[in-house]
């Protein structure tokens, strides 16, 4: 055994808690034995070590941080969960998809936050955590990317808000320069990401965290300095984020995040905000934990956002469809604009009476203008909210209807799909599609407006026939689950199979979702464009109506037409145009008085319309012209052809515009080649498209010959 052994003479013992003798006491044999023996001990103490460590499945300590003045030191847990327990413990509050799910925890304190943590949540009325907290908080706070799925109003923020806050704290303690961001949260919408700001620095106090919010509609070089200098937390929308990425100096700002979560993440990853998604996480670090939240998730955005996570956990709480059990909703059908006003009315005088709140959502922003202008002729004060608003108007417009002075604040919002989003509003006890959405997602999104945190709320979809027909697919499914008139069910089966046609019938399923961002949404066909275009600009005659005399009815048939027509006459607007005008202003049941000095200009722009209106009904047939576009250049063809500028043509000149025949070369009959045909009802909507057409051509001329 000695001769296998190397020596050690001269060279100091291993261990240094063995007692030995002198060296001058020591035989030169006897000192050799003695290094030989403290060497084979420590040998096998180290050996003994290093098995015990490989054999220990307990948890280590660093796998629960818990550092600085927000969270308490939490036991690890040691004892083994038996896998039928722990998917029994998992099934009370939701779902959970993924390898090494964790079990659910139902207290503030079981995540290891501090008494100031706490303290702050109860001040929000948050006692305890509900299912979706209790499902994700545990697996974000081990480290782990989710993807979570809950119904609008379940207390999505809070879960990516905590474990934020762990990450932030353990960050700085280690950061030398104790500079970030360490932690970023992207969201969609500017309103969005003020709120959650509001909730942050509510968990923020009493901590040395910073926390920079950015997004358009404020000076960039205000962002620039608050990220550069101080900040901890980092929330802003993506195009505002690329912005200061892309600035000199900035790329590396984000090489410090360890977590990011993604709100409204079907959104966020739609083709809207897709590419400056992907910029930005290309920036961050391998390492860092990505969490993304919404109500709903379409299979195809689900499937590419599961490429940015590594070993993800799925988790979804609440129904189904991303609504609250605590709605009660309802769908009410008409055949006429009027009808579907008139509702709005009576639903406005029940709750504006008893000083509610009420938030309607329309589609497009030329609906929301023409809504606010009928409401206040009837005397209903209200707000507005679209996306092409200033965003400090909008800011104002949020805070004067969220207000908690009830006897000054306006009790009528009306938004466009902007609202739709994250945005939260105490005690908001009704919500009214005014247009029917244009998607089960924006459905989910705008009714969940209504009825959060568990208390109760109402929703009225109104259903306008027939332009809105293709729209009762999914509203049927919606209503299918819940307590529903049975007329109402009846009524919307027979539009949707009238809509499908031969076609059967399909239920909705989670799997085969209906799907808002992808593909180019319902096509109509000719005659239903035809009468579409026709609809629209005989509204935008009611409209010039209503801008000379209130609102009246476009009758360019009956006695109201002849009359206005006589009004173009000077002397007969001098006698005055006020009685006329206030027989007229008896369709509406609201009587307008009209001044004697402009009482002539406006009886002669209402019956300019009133004529054009006579001349679009007398035309016969559709009146066409071709342009021929084959014996230009390759680029202007396609230019010409190409199906986005063509749309944008149609929808501004209320034309159809078609290509047809084909390019060829040489002498060929004029109706082979390729030309271009424009079809209107009228003949000065063909000359304004005509018009358009040629200024194009003229303008990719010009470009060729640079």
């Amino acid at each position: 055994m000695n001769e296998s052994l190397p020596e050690y003479s001269g060279e100091k013992s291993f261990s240094q808690s063995v007692e030995k003798k002198p060296a001058d006491e020591m035989s030169s044999r006897e000192k050799s034995e003695s290094e030989e023996e403290d060497y084979m001990a420590n040998f096998q103490n180290t050996l003994e070590s290093l098995l015990t460590t490989k054999n220990d499945t307990t948890e280590p300590e660093k796998s629960w941080p818990s550092k600085g003045n927000v969270f308490v030191t939490a036991p690890p847990n040691v004892t083994p969960v038996d896998p039928q327990a722990l998917q029994k413990e998992i099934e009370k509050f939701g779902s959970i998809r993924g390898r090494e799910p964790l079990m659910p925890i139902d207290n503030w304190l079981g995540f290891g936050l501090s008494d100031e943590c706490v303290a702050c949540l109860q001040e929000m009325k948050c006692t305890q955590p509900v299912a979706v907290q209790c499902l994700s908080i545990p697996a974000l706070l081990h480290g782990r990317d989710t993807l979570v799925v809950a119904e609008t109003g379940s207390g999505k923020t809070l879960c990516y808000c905590i474990p934020l806050l762990r990450h932030v704290t353990r960050e700085k303690q280690q950061s030398r320069r104790n500079k970030g961001p360490f932690a970023a949260i992207l969201v969609c919408s500017r309103e969005l990401a003020d709120q959650v700001g509001n909730i942050l620095r509510t968990l923020l106090s009493g901590t040395n965290i910073t926390l920079c919010v950015a997004h358009g509609g404020r000076d960039l070089a205000h962002d620039l300095v608050a990220v550069s200098t101080s900040c901890d937390v980092f929330i802003g929308c993506p195009g505002r984020t690329v912005d200061i990425l892309t600035k000199r100096k900035n790329a590396h700002m984000f090489k410090k995040i360890r977590f990011i979560a993604f709100d409204e993440a079907d959104r966020l990853f739609d083709e809207g905000f897709k590419p400056q998604i992907e910029k930005i996480c290309a920036l961050l670090p391998r390492d860092a934990q990505r969490a993304m939240f919404s109500a709903t998730m379409p299979g195809f955005i689900e499937k590419y956002a599961r490429k940015l996570l590594k070993n993800p956990l799925h988790i979804a709480a609440g129904s189904r469809l991303g609504i609250s059990h605590t709605l009660e909703q309802s769908v009410e059908i008409f055949q006429k604009e009027e009808d579907r006003f008139f509702r709005l009315l009576e639903i406005l005088g029940e709750y504006v009476n008893q000083q509610k709140q009420v938030l309607i959502f329309v589609e497009k922003r030329n609906d929301l203008e023409e809504l606010y202008v009928s409401l206040q002729m009837h005397g209903h004060k209200s707000l507005t909210i679209y996306a092409e608003m200033d965003p400090i108007d909008r800011s104002i417009a949020l805070q004067d209807f969220t207000s908690s002075d009830i006897e000054n604040t306006c009790h009528i919002l009306i938004a466009t799909g902007l609202a739709a989003r994250g945005v939260d509003i105490p005690h908001l006890p009704i919500v009214v599609n005014y247009t029917t959405p244009s998607c089960l997602e924006d459905y989910v999104h705008r009714v969940g407006r209504t009825a959060r945190g568990g208390m109760t709320g109402k929703s009225i979809t109104f259903l306008l026939q027939p332009y809105e027909n293709i729209h009762s697919l999914y509203l049927l499914q919606v209503l299918h689950d819940g307590p529903t008139d049975a007329n109402t069910l009846e009524a919307l089966r027979k539009i949707a199979g009238e809509v499908c046609g031969d076609k059967e019938l399909v239920m909705w399923t989670p799997e085969a979702s209906y799907r808002s961002y992808a593909g180019r949404g319902y096509a109509f066909d000719r005659d239903e464009r035809k009468k579409s275009q026709k609809r629209k600009r005989l509204h935008q005659k009611e409209k010039m109506l209503a801008l000379g005399m209130g609102g009246a009815p476009l009758d360019p048939q009956g006695e109201k037409s002849q009359a206005l027509v006589a009004l173009t006459d000077g002397s007969a607007a001098d006698r005055g145009a006020a009685p006329v005008v206030s027989n007229l202003m008896k369709a509406t049941g609201k009587e307008l008085a009209l001044k004697a000095g402009d009482a002539k200009a406006r009886a002669i722009a209402i019956a300019t319309a009133i004529s054009e209106a006579r001349e679009l009904e007398a035309t016969s047939g559709i009146s066409s012209v071709k342009i021929p576009i084959n014996d230009y250049s390759i680029r202007m063809r396609r230019m010409l052809t190409n199906r986005t500028i063509l749309t944008d043509l149609m929808d501004d000149c209320t034309v159809e515009i078609g290509f047809h025949g084909e390019f060829t070369k040489g002498n060929s009959p004029a109706d082979s080649k390729l030309h271009l045909v424009l079809s209107a009802p009228s003949r000065s909507a063909i000359e304004k498209a005509k018009e358009k057409v040629n200024a194009l051509i003229l303008h990719e001329k010009q470009f060729e010959l640079i």
